[in-house]
């Protein structure tokens, strides 16, 4: 039994390239090919950026900067010269974007779990922040 092993490189439209290896099959006494069956093995050939734990990371940052908008108005104000609420709200939109495109590298139930919290909490961030600048700037 002689093992062909073929090396591949595999690129695709939203993926990172990916280094393959396919063995085909085996070779018979009557020297023919037998071709019937294939095994695909892949392996990533770099690490690349993952967006789903970076979004997780995130979305903690836009919430801390959330608790702490109120100590840090002067600040933003200042030198900012905008509300930090606006861009706790814009860095959220941005963070939900980002969860969501790092939705696509999911493999096992952990990364599931945190891809689902950060949509929640993003998701959270935006309608409250959206709901204190509406009515703040109706009343005021």
């Amino acid at each position: 039994m002689v093992l062909e092993v073929t090396f591949v490189q595999v690129t695709s439209f939203y993926t990172y390239p990916f280094v393959c290896f396919i063995l085909l099959p085996y070779q018979t006494e009557s020297l023919e090919h037998r071709y019937d069956k294939f095994v695909f093995v892949g392996r990533r050939e770099t690490m690349g950026i993952n967006l789903n734990f970076w979004s997780f990371i995130f979305s903690l940052g836009c919430t801390l900067l959330f608790f702490l908008s109120g100590t840090l108005k002067n600040f933003f104000d200042a030198y900012l010269h905008v509300h930090p609420l606006t861009l706790t709200l814009l860095l959220s939109i941005v963070c939900f974007y980002l969860s969501l495109m790092g939705m696509k590298d999911v493999r096992n139930l952990t990364t599931l779990l945190r891809g689902i919290l950060t949509m929640v909490i993003t998701l959270i961030l935006i309608i409250s922040i959206s709901f204190i600048l509406f009515f703040g700037h109706l009343l005021s």
